[in-house]
């Protein structure tokens, strides 16, 4: 009688409020309750058969937990108003195991029943416990089944876990290409892998070995195979020593990689578009695999107008600066060209910030890859100062124009071709010019304004590789010189640096020009490069010379909009810098 007082006493209390109550072991109660009646075939009102075995159940109970039964039960499906369906596909065991786990919410996986369950859990569309299988072969993955899985797991459209098993192969495909399941992939399917950029590999030869191991497994049956699987060799990435080497096996050696090496070597020494194998220069095989790209800053000044002699790098998509290398000494004390090679970038002194410095054209290349610098030797009799530096995909750096030491502008081009380290000289532009700009766009060299000797000027001139010829296109509204010319999206970007940091467009195909909106932050001498296809501008100062503010911004280019965003992220102003692109291997994050 005493806690029946208590609690009439705690119900006056609380009389006019409203109590929320919730079992938080109902729906266990619930389950328990269901299996006892499924157990002593209680309101049971339909048997699954399975071979011999019978499964008295209940319709709803089965219903809200697969979708495979939900169809049955409601559609006008024979089994709608059967008292028995019979189940095919599906083994006793993993019939027992599902029922369990539909009553219960409990089940029991090992390495022996997995594969039996997931596949029955897919073919009933229980998808709890595919979720539950999924996760155990996921603990499973290695480079030693990886393809297996992801194999699997596409037959079963297993998103979540085919994700996994892709990221494991891509991962260590080195190690998965030493695995008995390599060897056995179709040519279709390898293809697929050697089509991706995301293999996590520091050097295409370890695609080009693959290919040879994978022929070499049943080479009578494969052999006919290798120029299919040939075309997804990054050719450029590899190595001039490799290619050597690979066109002297024996299973490359008369019509396969020689001939694909000595296409490579042609395109790189002349750039003639004819000699473009679509299959070695599509855009896909003119990139590294797995890279990002960045910005880098090269040289400048910072806010105490100290000469800056070294590398910083911007990632824009995690926007996280950090320092990359110092410059060669015979750098130091150099304004400086650069110019992007993929994975690598090429410097030279462009002109000698020490008036008693001669011009002798320093020049290095820094390997990204490698992190080392090497070392250019310059072509002979090049003395020049003040010239445009511009490079292309296939590995060629020009150098045009510019003025000797006795101030006498130039005409002459010279290109480097760095798959054989030598130099050579193309058709001199038709008017010599110094403190020109110059960009590639669709194949073809543009030089923009420059400083004739005695004023400066609009003129843009067009070099075609395919002629060995120069001529003149549409010029600029406006003269100019020391601009920055970018190229993006097959049209060129012109920044001025001056009026307002006014910017300009060209379309090579109906050769015209066209004034855009001018950067957000008025800046001079700023660097400036293409990076994840957006234009950024980076650094420079404002104001007086005598009185200047070094900037920490960078501008970012929208084309859609036609505007610019800014952002100060730089970890210390600069001015006077030059920027470049450089493809920075994602996995080693150098």
């Amino acid at each position: 009688m005493a806690t029946a007082s208590v609690v009439v006493e705690k119900k006056r209390e609380s009389i006019g409020e409203t109590i929320d109550y919730s079992e938080a072991n109902h729906s266990v109660y619930l389950l328990k309750g269901l299996n006892e009646l499924k157990s002593q075939q209680l309101f049971t009102d339909i048997t699954l058969v399975v071979g011999r075995h019978e499964y008295p159940c209940h319709r709803a109970v089965l219903a809200s937990c697969s979708p495979y039964f939900r169809a049955m039960f409601t559609n006008d499906m024979k089994e709608r108003n059967a008292d028995k369906v019979q189940i095919k596909d599906v083994q006793v065991e993993v019939m027992n195991v599902i029922i369990q786990f539909i009553y219960t919410s409990k089940i029991t996986i090992s390495p022996h029943n997995v594969q039996a369950i997931f596949e029955g859990a897919s073919l009933l569309q229980v998808h709890s416990v595919q979720d539950v299988c999924a996760r155990y072969f996921e603990r499973l993955l290695s480079p030693n089944n990886c393809l297996g899985i992801l194999e699997y797991a596409d037959t079963h459209s297993c998103v979540e876990l085919q994700s996994k098993a892709q990221k494991m192969l891509l991962v260590n495909f080195v190690d998965v290409c030493k695995n008995e399941e390599f060897f056995l992939l179709s040519k279709d399917r390898l293809i697929e892998i050697l089509a991706t950029s995301d293999l996590y590999i520091d050097r295409e030869e370890v695609v080009c070995d693959a290919i040879c191991s994978w022929v070499n497994h049943d080479r009578p049956a494969r052999e006919s195979f290798l120029p299919d699987l040939l075309v997804h060799v990054r050719l450029p990435f590899l190595s001039p020593t490799y290619l050597g080497k690979a066109s002297n096996d024996p299973l490359l050696k008369h019509e396969h990689l020689a001939v694909a090496k000595d296409k490579m070597l042609e395109r790189t020494r002349t750039y003639y578009a004819k000699s473009r194998d679509i299959a070695v220069t599509s855009l896909s095989a003119t990139k590294p695999r797995n890279y990002t790209q960045v910005l880098l800053t090269i040289g400048g000044q910072n806010e105490d107008l100290q000469a800056v002699n070294c590398i910083y790098c911007y990632d824009p998509v995690t926007e996280n600066w950090s320092y990359l290398y110092e410059l060669p000494d015979e750098l130091f004390d150099w304004d400086l060209a650069v110019a992007s090679l993929g994975t690598d970038i090429f410097v030279a002194g462009k002109r000698p910030l020490i008036s008693s410095l001669e011009p002798n054209f320093p020049a290095w290349i820094y390997k990204g890859v490698k992190q080392r610098w090497m070392k250019v030797l310059p072509p002979q009799g090049l003395e020049t100062v003040e010239y445009a530096l511009t490079s292309d995909d296939s590995g060629i750096v020009y150098v045009l124009g510019g003025y000797d030491s006795n101030m006498r502008n130039q005409s002459n081009v010279r290109r480097y071709i760095v798959a054989t380290n030598t130099w050579d000289e193309i058709a001199p532009m038709p008017m010599a010019a110094s403190n020109l700009s110059a960009t590639i766009c669709e194949g073809k060299i543009y030089t923009i304004g420059g400083y004739t000797g005695t004023d400066d000027t609009s003129v843009i001139q067009c070099y075609d590789p395919k002629i060995d010829k120069w001529n003149f296109v549409k010029p600029l509204p406006i003269t100019v010189r020391d601009a920055v010319a970018l190229t993006m999206n097959n049209c060129i970007y012109l920044l001025t640096g001056v009026a307002k940091s006014i910017v300009y467009r060209y379309d090579p195909c109906i050769d015209k020009w066209s004034q855009l909106n001018g950067m957000a932050k008025e800046v001079f001498m700023y660097g400036a490069t293409v990076c994840n296809n957006s234009i950024l501008a980076v650094g420079g100062y404002s104001g007086d010379y005598f009185d200047i503010e070094v900037n920490k911004t960078i501008q970012k280019y929208d084309t859609d909009e036609d505007c610019w965003d800014v952002s100060e992220t730089m970890p210390h102003g600069l001015h006077s810098l030059r920027c470049t692109t450089m493809y920075r291997y994602a996995a080693l994050g150098t």
